[in-house]
């Protein structure tokens, strides 16, 4: 994992690299929307690149995901907007 200096706002990025498999072992079993339901169709050895950019306090505004498998690639995002 890589995480960056703070940007000017006191925004950090942090990036990394796992495996499908070591992803679902992190997500809750219930996972059965969409982005759980496309990560189960995935052979669990293929390599997926994490981004996720946080705010100054420390809350998500971004997270990215994207891997690359035989014959397509997978990529999706979610944005975070506000937090109340």
């Amino acid at each position: 994992m890589h995480r960056s200096a703070p940007d000017g706002a006191g925004s950090v990025r942090y990036t990394a690299g796992v495996s499908v498999g070591t992803l679902l072992s992190l997500l809750p079993e219930a996972e059965t929307g969409p982005a759980g339901r496309a990560l189960r169709s995935v052979p669990s050895g293929i390599g997926v690149s994490l981004d996720m950019r946080v705010d100054a306090d420390g809350r998500p505004t971004l997270i990215g995901l994207r891997a690359a498998v035989p014959g397509g690639r997978f990529s999706g995002s979610m944005a975070f907007r506000s937090y109340r």
